[in-house]
């Protein structure tokens, strides 16, 4: 791997090397964020396993609550992930590249919706459907002339607005449906715009400063990133003696939001070293494209299983164990499944990809509305995820191909779009 670049217009490319082409500039990837989003996975089914599977009692107070209360930072960390990709994807977004990201969002949001459709709710807004809005809001910044500014610019309304002004709008004005989504004071959807839509912004930042640092690869993480994260580890501190309430769902507290940005900077800080250091580990761990959306299914359908085996509620060391089993079969499962999709794409033709795909996504949409048995719409949910991010693999073949999103082949002497 090389040294970060020097600047955002040099020749050099960032630690984690270029990855491919685009529209005639190189893109970056970066491998340290593949073992962040896996991290990220592994807080998510720490989280999820004890909510489905632990001892309600056990919930609530001792080390596996605490365990539990670590893992409600995984949509933290995965926004996180989703901003710092668009910074360090590329350097320059245009129109071609913004088509695609609308595509990838479009396909998010149909795959979020069976989160809904499997309890018979029309529709919402849940963790998918947050990465595809961050996707293409980071996207269009990245657009403007002056990305950093209107990203920092953005952070500081968004805090104002839930933390400022939030408390006194929700004295004074009875929020409902986009306008209660949009302030996040009130109990709405599990993810409000404010202040959940900071995150991705940091990614953003992050990434920039990733791309403009000089010196060893984790040097972009001093001296503000650092500072600010001491800052906010310090002040959670404070807010947890003058007990204050750290708490995420729907109307986030101000001490989880404090707490989340050191939390966020720790696991970055953790992804980088270990990426560094423990290479087995970060195979094992790191996660890219299709296999980080396919685990979202798979961890499910695996809790699912346990639940209906009747070998909940778990205590003790039962938990952290059955954690760990179900966060080595997903990520396993889900690689294994993305492998194979990525060879079923690459020996047939696009039509005999999507046709068969977009026809099973609407009949599992359509058997979760109209078969009435928990089982069968689960599954229904299951499946139908899986299909949508099969279909996001496809985006990966009409790049290999040349295919720009507008459907054209690309000439071996143009320049390509961006599908990745």
């Amino acid at each position: 791997m090389g040294a970060p670049g020097k600047s955002v217009g040099s020749d050099q490319a960032p630690a984690g090397g270029i990855s491919a082409v685009r529209n005639g500039a190189p893109a970056y990837s970066v491998e340290q964020l593949d073992l962040l989003r896996g991290l990220a996975i592994v807080l998510m089914i720490v989280n999820h396993t004890g909510v489905g599977l632990l001892d309600p009692d056990l919930q609530q107070h001792g080390p596996l609550a605490a365990l539990m209360f670590l893992g409600s930072f995984a949509p933290v960390v995965f926004f996180f992930t989703t901003g710092f990709g668009v910074g360090v994807g590329r350097r320059m977004v245009d129109l071609s590249a913004f088509g695609s990201t609308l595509l990838k969002a479009g396909l998010l949001v149909v795959a979020d919706q069976f989160m809904f459709w499997r309890k018979s709710i029309p529709g919402g807004v849940d963790f998918l459907g947050f990465i595809a809005l961050s996707s293409v809001l980071v996207t269009a910044i990245g657009m403007s002339k002056r990305p950093v500014w209107l990203c920092a610019g953005l952070i500081f309304s968004v805090l104002v607005l839930r933390f400022g002004f939030g408390p006194w709008i929700r004295t004074r004005f009875d929020l409902h449906g986009v306008a209660a989504w949009f302030v996040g004071v009130t109990q709405v959807e599990p993810y409000p715009f404010s202040p959940w839509i900071v995150y991705p912004l940091l990614g953003f930042l992050l990434a920039r400063c990733y791309l403009t640092a000089a010196g060893s690869v984790m040097s972009f993480l001093w001296p503000w990133p650092s500072a600010t994260a001491i800052c906010a580890l310090v002040l959670a501190a404070v807010l947890y003696r003058a007990h204050f309430v750290f708490f995420r769902w729907g109307a986030m507290s101000i001490a989880f939001f404090v707490l989340s940005v050191g939390v966020g900077y720790i696991c970055v800080l953790l992804a980088w070293m270990v990426a560094s250091r423990w290479s087995f580990a970060t195979r094992l761990l790191s996660l890219r494209g299709i296999a980080s959306l396919a685990v979202v299914p798979i961890h499910y359908a695996l809790i699912e299983l346990l639940v209906a085996s009747g070998v909940a509620p778990l205590g003790g060391f039962t938990m952290p164990a059955a954690a760990a089993g179900i966060t080595t079969l997903s990520l396993l499962s889900a690689k294994v499944f993305a492998n194979g999709v990525r060879r079923w794409i690459s020996r047939v033709s696009l039509k005999a990809v999507w046709y068969p795909l977009v026809a099973l996504v609407a009949l599992c949409a359509g058997v979760t509305w109209m078969v009435p048995r928990r089982s069968v719409m689960f599954a229904a949910f299951v499946i139908g995820q899986l299909a949508v991010t099969a279909l996001l693999a496809t985006r990966v073949r009409q790049a290999a191909a040349g295919i720009g999103t507008d459907g054209l082949k690309v000439s071996a002497g143009q320049p390509r779009s961006q599908i990745g």
